[in-house]
């Protein structure tokens, strides 16, 4: 206990010097060029509002009032620091976490501490390089939110699937990821329509019902594959959430483009009738699947020409061209050619598993890189998402009762969740891998809502601050942000701390009798295979002087080894 109070103590220090260096950094600056910076500050306060809510603007900076000596490329540059101050306190946290609260999630921590920094940027007004540095971010285009975010999540958990498991229950996941989304936004939509008294559209509501309906494994895959969870139950959490992300982001943009024309701002969203709607949702699923599965194909013959195993240079070339045709599959389907991108880059990863996972040189290098780039995003994202969230919560508009709605929300969210899944038990117990009744009520409890969701709900609130100054239709995505953040917060803290005893509850964590049969085959067999090269060191002459006695201790396989066992194995 006083080794981990000294080491936070430390931690306290480092914080202290290094956000003290920044701020005095900075008045250092403004001291130095005061009459440069007078028109500057006036802009930067500009970014905040009266009642000190974090302002959106199109430039991310506020320039207007800067000097033409350079000033503007300094404060482009301080856009730099913010996520690399997040990476540093997500070290710490990890470290702390992993040690010593291992219950807590990591993103569970990272958005709360997103929200005090959200909170100190609203309400300093200051100018100093952190807080400028948290308003580029919270007012970040959408458009570069979408492309650098969500290739980089979805491409590693598509890339990792098992694709024999996925291909007997496709059905299963496409039933999943489909009619049950639309079911599930309709059904939240009702609970904004009906129970909020914000007075949103039904279009909004629909908008709405679709940026929860995507779900979040992170935590969940992490502790299944910690307790050993049968291979079933991972391929159903894991599978469900790359495809209705997929189908979520696409219902985000049929309902998001009604919404948005609905409000009358010029060349917002798109009018559609329901016949039309439908045709756009299966040109733009239908249209990302066969872009994501041309880029397959061409990750394939890449890998081919680059598959020498014994050139770790074309090993780092083969997660370089990974990387890069993850974010142009993206592209090419999101910009060029209006399709789903996040569809593309999921059948991209997918068909790469099935079709080129053989011609990967080195499996942990490409798993080393994608597991960092992941991290980094979700640190990035959520504590983006806890700053947005701060940032709203502390303005006036944001009421005592809107923590009670929220609250009621998650009620009805969980309790749609659990309707959904157990409505269809009758069908996906009976297709595809099958199911149990104990894995469909973990499956309910573990559809948290994290990145994807925030990433949605942060475009739509940047989409309409960047197109309107009219501050009542501002306040409507501004409210929708808030309830998207705060049910992710929810069921990071609640939700995700309770997985783990609701797995052993329900049986899920206990090996079967084959799971326990072949684990002490396995044991068994590398006992003798360690015994028989321990036998071969002990008899010759290099190791003569080598004190076996403390190389079996430190050795498990060698600690309970009997006389009788050293014995057959020298006779053998």
């Amino acid at each position: 206990m006083r080794r981990c109070n000294l080491f936070l103590f430390r931690v306290f220090l480092f914080c202290v010097f290094i956000v003290g260096h920044v701020h005095g950094a900075d008045a250092e600056a403004k001291t130095d060029g005061s009459t440069a910076h007078d028109g500057s500050s006036e802009a930067e306060a500009s970014h905040s509002d009266g009642d000190g809510a974090v302002q959106h603007s199109t430039d991310g900076g506020g320039d207007d009032g800067h000097d033409e000596e350079g000033s503007h490329e300094v404060h482009e540059v301080y856009a730099v620091i913010y996520p690399w101050v997040v990476q540093a306190v997500g070290i710490i946290v990890f470290y702390i976490l992993t040690r010593y609260v291992n219950v807590i999630p990591y993103t569970a921590v990272m958005f709360i501490l997103g929200i005090f920094m959200g909170m100190g940027a609203s309400q300093s007004h200051s100018t100093d390089i952190l807080s400028q540095s948290i308003r580029m971010w919270v007012s970040i285009d959408p458009e570069v939110l979408f492309t650098v975010f969500l290739p980089g999540l979805l491409f590693k958990d598509a890339l990792e699937i098992n694709f024999h498991l996925l291909s007997i229950c496709i059905w299963q996941l496409l039933w999943w990821a489909f009619p049950l989304v639309l079911i599930s936004t309709i059904l939240t939509a009702l609970v904004g329509f009906y129970v909020f008294p914000y007075g949103w559209s039904w279009y909004q509501c629909l908008t709405f019902g679709c940026i929860l309906a995507a779900t979040d494994p992170v935590a969940v895959s992490a502790l299944l594959n910690e307790v050993g969870a049968p291979p079933r139950l991972k391929i159903h959490i894991s599978g469900e959430s790359l495809l209705n992300d997929g189908s979520a982001v696409v219902f985000f943009f049929v309902f998001g483009g009604l919404f948005l024309h609905e409000l009358g701002i010029e060349g917002l969203g798109r009018d559609s009738t329901v016949a039309e709607g439908f045709k756009l949702f299966f040109r733009m699923a239908g249209g990302g699947a066969g872009i994501g599965f041309a880029f397959a194909l061409a990750l394939r013959i890449i890998l081919y020409k680059l598959d020498r195993r014994m050139e770790k240079e074309e090993t780092v070339l083969q997660v370089a061209a990974t990387v890069t045709i993850a974010y142009l599959s993206f592209f090419v389907s999101e910009v060029v050619a209006g399709c789903s991108g996040v569809i593309a880059v999921v059948t991209t990863g997918i068909f790469t598993k099935a079709f080129a996972g053989g011609l990967i040189s080195d499996w942990t290098v490409m798993d080393s890189f994608w597991s960092l780039l992941e991290h980094l995003l979700n640190t990035v994202i959520f504590a983006l998402g806890g700053a947005v969230f701060g940032a709203i919560i502390i303005r006036p508009q944001w009421k005592a009762a809107d923590w009670g709605y929220l609250f009621v929300l998650y009620i009805f969210v969980t309790i749609i969740r659990f309707a959904c899944m157990f409505g269809s038990y009758p069908l996906t117990s009976r297709i595809g891998l099958k199911t149990s009744w104990q894995e469909t009520f973990f499956s309910s409890w573990g559809g948290l809502r994290g990145a994807v969701g925030i990433t949605l709900a942060l475009a739509l609130d940047n989409f309409v601050y960047t197109s309107t100054e009219d501050e009542s239709v501002r306040e409507l995505t501004t409210k929708l942000f808030g309830m998207v953040g705060g049910i992710a917060l929810l069921t990071l803290c609640l939700n995700g701390p309770l997985c783990g005893p609701l797995l052993k509850k329900l049986g899920l964590a206990d090996s079967t009798e084959q799971r326990k049969h072949i684990i002490k085959c396995a044991e068994e067999s590398a006992r003798r295979r360690v015994l028989d090269d321990f036998i071969h060191l002990m008899t010759d002459e290099r190791f003569f002087f080598v004190d076996f006695a403390l190389v079996a201790y430190h050795c498990p396989f060698l600690r309970d080894v009997t006389a009788e066992e050293l014995r057959n194995a020298v006779t053998e």
